[in-house]
């Protein structure tokens, strides 16, 4: 709760190290949301690339995105649980963070390639497509 309350500062230093935690720590729901808005608003300016790759943003994002996450997201969806439309959200926006955060940062590229970004994003797309059929 403390570090969710910090997500109203300013500076991009404080901000990613608190969203780094929260991804890392929240098991879903609004903080997962928050958190997930909050990186992908950090990962729109360029500015804040050297920020996201000093603080390891990318790997945490990653992390969010695991198999298990995935696997509780499509389960949410076969029962039509409300809590998909939180889990899904914070998939787009964290989707969405890796994608911003790696456009002019090689250093972020570098991490995600290390992290096995590939073959959890291509398992995120199978299971959407698995989904949607």
């Amino acid at each position: 709760r403390g570090a969710a309350k910090r997500l109203e500062a300013k500076d991009p230093q404080l901000l990613a190290k608190v969203a780094k935690v929260i991804l890392r720590v929240t098991k879903g729901g609004p903080n997962l949301v928050s958190a997930s808005k909050l990186v992908f608003r950090l990962s729109k300016a360029a500015a804040n690339d050297a920020v996201l790759s000093r603080e390891r943003v990318c790997t945490a994002v990653l992390g969010a995105l695991d198999e298990g996450r995935l696997q509780s997201l499509m389960g949410y969806m076969a029962k039509g649980n409300e809590q998909c439309e939180a889990e899904l959200e914070a998939g787009v926006y964290l989707a969405g963070t890796l994608k911003n955060a790696t456009t002019d940062s090689s250093e972020n590229r570098a991490e995600l390639v290390e992290a096995g970004a590939v073959g959890t994003l291509t398992e995120w797309i199978r299971g959407m497509t698995r989904m949607v059929r």
